[in-house]
C-alpha cells in the first residue's frame, strides 16, 4: 500500500443564548481525548453531556465520527441528511464517505425501531452518546435577524443549532470555516473536527526516510545500488518499498529489490503527459510503469487527486 499526500496533477449572538462564541480545533482518533472533553465541559461549565450538532462536512470527512463524542447528545439536522443524499452518487471519496455515513445512520435507525426522532444510544448505552435527527426547531427568525437566508443549507444547520441551544448548552461541529464563523457570530460554540484515523496511521506508508552518511550517498550514486544491510533501519523494508536516504543537503530516492536499495532513475518518468511533482507521485509512477507489477494500491485523503 502506497500512501500519497498528493497524486497526479495535470496541470450566530442573541441574548437568550447562554455562551459567548468559541472557535476550537479538535483532533480525534476513535474518541475525544479526556483533555478535549474537559475543555468542552469547561466551556459549558457543566458536566460533559451537552448537545453536539454535526455539519455535513464532518460526516464526509469522518463517516465514523458518531462514536467520537461519548456522553454527548448528537443532533443531526435533516438538512444534513439531504446534503448527504445529494453527495452519495458522486464517484469519488466524497461520495463514498457520504454513502458510508448514511449507512451508519441507517443502521442506528433500524436499531432504534425505525426512527431517530428521539435520542438513540449509539453503542447500546447512553454513556456512549446518543444521536437523533432533528426535523423542527430551526430558528428562522434569528437567522433573518442576523441577515442570513434560511433557505441556505448551511444557515439552516446553524438555525437548528440555535434551536438546540435554547434547550441546553450546544456546540456546532463543522469543518466549514465559513459556517463556524457565522455560528460563532450568532453566539454558538463552534468546533472543528479533524479526524486522525488510527487505522490509516497503522497502514504501511510504502516509503520511509533514513539518515545515513555521505559515503553511503556517494556510493549509491556511483554504483546505483547498495546493500540493504548498509542502512540498519532498512531491515524492515519489503520488496518494492521505497526509501529516501538523507545526509545533510544530499538525498537519494531508492527502491527495494531483494536485499538491495537501488537508485531510482534520475530522469523523471512520464506517462500520457503526466509528470511527478513530488516524491510520492514519483514513487507511484515508478510502480505504475513497471510491467512486472500488476496491482498498485494508492491510498490518501479525499481531494488528493489519486485518479487525475
Amino acid at each position: 500500500m502506497l500512501a500519497l499526500l498528493e497524486i497526479f496533477s495535470v496541470n450566530h449572538p442573541p441574548s437568550s443564548l447562554p455562551h459567548r462564541p468559541h472557535l476550537i480545533s479538535l483532533s480525534t482518533q476513535n474518541s475525544l481525548s479526556e483533555k478535549t472533553l474537559a475543555q468542552i465541559a469547561e466551556i459549558f461549565a457543566t458536566p460533559v453531556g451537552s448537545r453536539v450538532v454535526l455539519d455535513t462536512s464532518v460526516l464526509v470527512a469522518d463517516p465514523n465520527c458518531l462514536s467520537c463524542f461519548p456522553n454527548c447528545a448528537i443532533v443531526i439536522p435533516l438538512t444534513v441528511i439531504e446534503e448527504l443524499d445529494g453527495l452519495k452518487t458522486r464517484m469519488d471519496d466524497v461520495g463514498r464517505s457520504a454513502r458510508s455515513a448514511l449507512r451508519s445512520i441507517e443502521d442506528l435507525r433500524r436499531k432504534a425501531g425505525g426512527s431517530l426522532k428521539d435520542p438513540t444510544p449509539i453503542n447500546g448505552t447512553v454513556t456512549s452518546g446518543t444521536v437523533q435527527i432533528e426535523v423542527n426547531g430551526i430558528q428562522n427568525h434569528l437567522l433573518i435577524e442576523h441577515g442570513l437566508d434560511p433557505k441556505v443549507p448551511d444557515n439552516r444547520i446553524i438555525g437548528a443549532a440555535l434551536g438546540q441551544a435554547a434547550i441546553s448548552p450546544t456546540c456546532i461541529v463543522s469543518n466549514d470555516a465559513a459556517l463556524r464563523i457565522k455560528a460563532a457570530h450568532l453566539g454558538l460554540t463552534a468546533l472543528e473536527h479533524q479526524p486522525v484515523s488510527g487505522g490509516r496511521n497503522e497502514r504501511p506508508m510504502g516509503w520511509s526516510t533514513y539518515d545515513t552518511t555521505v559515503e553511503v550517498i556517494d556510493s549509491l550514486y556511483k554504483t546505483e545500488g547498495i546493500e540493504k544491510s548498509d542502512i540498519a533501519q532498512a531491515a524492515s523494508l519489503y520488496e518494492n518499498n521505497f526509501a529516501v536516504l538523507r545526509c545533510g543537503s544530499q538525498s537519494a530516492l531508492t527502491r527495494c529489490y531483494d536485499n538491495e536499495l537501488r537508485l531510482i532513475q534520475q530522469s523523471p518518468p512520464e506517462a500520457w503527459g503526466l509528470r511527478a511533482r513530488n516524491k510520492e507521485q514519483r514513487f507511484a509512477l515508478e510502480l505504475l510503469l513497471d510491467p512486472k507489477i500488476t496491482v498498485v494500491a494508492l491510498d490518501g485523503r479525499a481531494g488528493d487527486r489519486r485518479w487525475a
